[in-house]
């Protein structure tokens, strides 16, 4: 069974729903305005957050998710788009385009859920490989420092369901907000991102949100969100 796949099918009102106004928060709304090129490519796009912004700016958005009543919760904002979309039915970690196919790579709040270090390392990895030289990656994951995750990392490791303690944290978590589905998640630590991405050819940087912001604080180092900005060398 694919990684979480019966939370998020047992969910897509919610993540079709959840933001109806489809806003994107101030660093979404910077990584859309940074994207190289026309071409882009929204892995795990969901019920299309951040992909129906973005075609309403003019992209033309291949958006992938591995479940494909997405599609249809996306396109009945079709009459707003300016850009081309397509949908295509895939996992995060096993992308099914050619190398070097897109101008832009996008992933929002999902590489988490691959479930283990490997998992997100091959979907850093196929990200890479299907963006074109000199093209902009940009994704999301959550800060493991934070007040929220920290507990979960000291838990884990107390349960030894953890790696190296300090550096990742699988844990198991409900969102009251959802139905009552299981979603098992794996953060990773800010180097551990920068290695991935240097790996596979991506020159890449974490931020916390504020920092990219540009709007560094005393709570920088608690805040939830990561962001990892990158280009394909």
């Amino acid at each position: 069974m694919p990684e979480n796949l019966d939370f998020f099918k047992n969910n897509v009102d919610f993540y079709s729903e959840e933001y109806k106004d489809f806003s994107l928060k101030p660093w979404e709304r910077k990584m859309v305005d940074l994207l190289s090129g026309t071409e882009v490519l929204d892995v795990a796009c969901g019920g299309g957050r951040v992909t129906i912004p973005m075609l309403k700016k003019g992209y033309n958005v291949t958006g992938t998710d591995f479940v494909e009543e997405f599609e249809s919760r996306i396109r009945r904002h079709e009459s707003d788009f300016t850009g081309k979309f397509k949908f295509v039915v895939a996992r995060m970690n096993s992308l099914p385009f050619p190398d070097n196919a897109f101008d832009s790579v996008i992933c929002v709040n999902s590489i988490v859920y691959m479930k283990s270090e490997d998992g997100v390392e091959k979907t850093i990895g196929e990200m890479a490989r299907v963006l074109k030289l000199g093209g902009r990656l940009y994704f999301t994951s959550w800060n493991i420092w934070h007040p929220l995750w920290g507990t979960s990392i000291v838990l884990n490791y107390l349960l030894r369901r953890g790696k190296r303690f300090g550096e990742t944290s699988p844990f198991f978590t409900m969102d009251s907000r959802s139905k009552k589905s299981r979603v098992h998640m794996f953060v990773p630590a800010r180097t551990i991102l920068e290695r991935m991405c240097d790996e596979v050819g991506v020159i890449g940087k974490t931020y916390t949100s504020d920092e990219f912001m540009g709007n560094k604080s005393l709570l920088t180092p608690f805040h939830p969100i990561i962001v990892v900005a990158g280009v394909k060398k």
